[in-house]
């Protein structure tokens, strides 16, 4: 179990590799197939799975998105709490794919950052179907940006 535990932690995020991600726009039937089931809802706080959960995140914003991947927190071989991080950036209407192995949040959750230069929107995401970024140009000047958060 232990040695598990440990290929689950080094593995965290793996960039899935897909030549979709060159794509302006993804197919919803192309990526169907590709997304982890339903977790129940009974999932604990902390999990880490034996085989990675797989999802896409997709740019709908009229501009490049800068974000952040969080798991929850996990106790090192020291004895420190740490996180596992991924930073990514995407292009308007670009998708990439992650897979994860945990630890996370209760109900198989990630934290989603969103950033300019500062966090501008943060929520937990529960990971069976693709994250829809979107955003907007606001007339006065600026942005505004959101996820489908589930």
């Amino acid at each position: 179990m232990i040695p598990i535990l440990c290929a689950a932690l080094i593995l965290w995020f793996i960039p899935a590799p897909s030549a979709r991600a060159q794509q302006e726009e993804p197919m919803a039937e192309e990526t169907a197939g590709l997304q982890s089931p339903p977790p129940p809802a009974d999932m604990p706080d902390g999990e880490v799975v034996a085989d990675p959960v797989c999802f896409g995140i997709v740019n709908r914003a009229p501009f490049t998105v800068f974000g952040t991947l969080v798991s929850n927190i996990y106790t090192t071989e020291d004895g420190s709490n740490a996180r596992h991080r991924s930073n990514f950036r995407l292009e308007e209407g670009q998708m990439t794919r992650f897979c994860t192995y945990g630890p996370f949040y209760a109900g198989r959750k990630l934290e989603l950052a969103l950033r300019t230069l500062i966090p501008v929107f943060a929520c937990k995401t529960a990971l069976y179907k693709d994250i829809e970024i979107s955003g907007r140009r606001k007339p006065e000047g600026g942005t505004e940006i959101w996820a489908s958060c589930l």
